[in-house]
């Protein structure tokens, strides 16, 4: 198994509100990593993410990126994860709304949405990943989740996204 907490706590807020990012829109990685390169990313603690639009409050960077790297096969996904965290996107369904433990499978409800979430780590005994939501220490387990290989597109559709801080 591997699956570590991130040592920085960035702030979702600043990077998609100040750069182009709305809640009816959405907002692609590309376009979003591309911002994180060139203007960089501040602490949560200073800019607190909320579910509905909000102005921009420009706070000071915590980091930059160097670089970025796509990883496709579940293999790649693997190898990027020793590194730390990567990026990811999955399928939101309204059953996802209440989980709060365990190994997240889809099973009811509709589908709300596409989300992105950083992926920690893995466990290949239980058969999933290990996952970080921007929704607060309130949702799941203290704000993270695990969710199964091969649910909601996390792994099989959308690429991780692996990154070099500058």
């Amino acid at each position: 198994m591997i699956g570590s907490g991130a040592v920085l706590d960035l702030s979702e807020a600043h990077l998609f509100y100040c750069n182009g990012g709305s809640c009816l829109a959405g907002w692609s990685f590309v376009p979003a990593l591309e911002a994180a390169r060139m203007i960089g990313i501040g602490l949560q603690s200073d800019f607190p993410y909320v579910a509905h639009d909000v102005a921009c409050v420009q706070i000071k960077p915590a980091v930059t990126l160097k670089s970025y790297r796509r990883a496709l096969s579940r293999a790649e996904r693997k190898r990027a994860l020793v590194s730390g965290p990567v990026i990811g996107g999955m399928q939101v369904f309204s059953d996802f709304a209440f989980y709060k433990s365990g190994i997240y499978r889809h099973v009811s409800g509709d589908f709300e949405g596409n989300h992105a979430i950083a992926v920690v780590g893995y466990d290949d005994e239980d058969g999933c990943w290990i996952c970080k939501n921007s929704w607060g220490q309130d949702f799941g387990e203290d704000g993270y989740f695990r969710i199964a290989y091969g649910e909601c597109e996390l792994d099989d559709v959308n690429p991780f996204y692996a990154v070099e801080l500058a």
